[in-house]
């Protein structure tokens, strides 16, 4: 499939990739390179549908939520690319600049269960910081 997405063929890849993933649905390789796939292929609606559940799942996977923020980005949904940028960042250890994408995600929204899911993501990554901090020390 990588040798179908190089060439620009990723309606093969895709088709390949689907066959995969109905056999193996929860295959980080699969379910990640089909996400790409569709991303690539400008279908960032299906990329989406694939790898947001995914994130959320396996909220370890950082390559998950990069592209998944990769992909709200080209939909124009600001709110979740900060959210999401924010997950990528955290899982990388820098929290002050996941913070700083939360307060970017806070500014985007008016929705007060989306408000309440920030702030409270911004308060845990704010005692994440500390505590890493405190290790330094």
């Amino acid at each position: 499939t990588d040798i179908d997405l190089a060439k620009g063929r990723n309606g093969q890849a895709i088709a390949r990739l689907e066959q995969f993933r109905r056999r193996m649905p929860d295959n980080e390789v699969v379910v990640i390179n089909l996400g790409n796939a569709y991303l690539e292929g400008g279908n960032t609606a299906k990329a989406i549908a694939i790898l947001d559940p995914y994130a959320r799942e396996h909220e370890e996977n950082s390559l998950t939520w990069s592209l998944l923020a990769d992909a709200y980005r080209k939909a124009g949904r600001m709110e979740e690319l900060h959210m999401a940028r924010a997950e990528t960042l955290s899982l990388r250890g820098d929290y002050q600049a996941a913070i700083d994408e939360l307060i970017v995600a806070r500014g985007t929204t008016s929705n007060k269960l989306n408000l309440a899911r920030i702030e409270a993501r911004i308060t845990e990554l704010e005692r994440e910081k500390k505590a890493l901090e405190s290790l330094k020390m």
